[in-house]
Parts: structure tokens; sequence; C-alpha cells
């Protein structure tokens, strides 16, 4: 079972079978996509699907094992000349505060490493951050 096409699952899981030199419709996959993790990992837990691919979170919460394969970084996204800088000071206090800190890192999977940190788009194509 898998997600849906646009979702940045459905695209890492494409990525990961094009460096393995497969083609994307060479796996077996239903023919109605799920739009959440939650969704994918019901489905292998009910024997509808074999396997599905992701996140270790939903996992858990049905008692599936889970190989990682992958990791990601989630990024707050924001125009500069649209963003004032009190909305921005505030985000950024409520990203590094450690309530939000410790409630990230008790969702199996998730780690918050560099909370509230602030780079440029550049930068972060650059690899340099």
């Amino acid at each position: 079972v898998s997600r849906d096409r646009h979702s940045g699952t459905r695209i890492l899981l494409n990525l990961l079978l094009k460096q393995q030199g497969l083609a994307e419709d060479s796996i077996n996959r239903t023919f109605q996509p799920e739009f959440t993790h939650t969704a994918i990992a019901a489905f292998v837990a009910s024997g509808m699907a074999e396997i599905g691919f992701g996140v270790q979170a939903a996992a858990e919460q049905f008692n599936l094992n889970f190989i990682e394969m992958a990791s990601e970084h989630y990024m707050l996204i924001y125009r500069q000349d649209r963003m004032p800088p009190a909305t921005l000071r505030y985000l950024t206090t409520l990203l590094q505060s450690p309530t939000l800190v410790d409630r990230i890192t008790g969702v199996s999977g998730y780690e918050p490493d560099r909370p509230g940190e602030i780079t440029t788009f550049d930068a972060l194509t650059a690899g340099t951050t």
C-alpha cells in the first residue's frame, strides 16, 4: 500500500526505488492510494497489505515491525519580505521551547536536532547548514 502520488513520502519512495535502478511501477501497489501514515499502517496491520512505506510512529501505533530506510528534515519555509520580525521571533521561540522539543522527541522516529535554526535557501541547497 502506498501514499498518494503527490505526498512527500511517495516522492521519497520513488527516489529510493530509482537509486536502486527500479522503476516506480516495479512494485505492486494497491489501486487506492492512502493519504496518511496511519492509514498505511492500518492496511498492513489488518492484513490488507503486506508492506507499506511510512513513519515509525504509525508502525508502532499498530505494533508493526519498522525498518528505517531514510531520514528527512522538516523545515518551516517563509518569505522574508512577508514575515514580520516579531512573528519570526515568536515562531523561533516556540520552535525552541523545551515543551515543544520534548513533545516532538516523544514521538517515535522524530528528533528535533536544530529547532528554530534560521538559514537561507541558498545555504540549504549548497549544503552549508
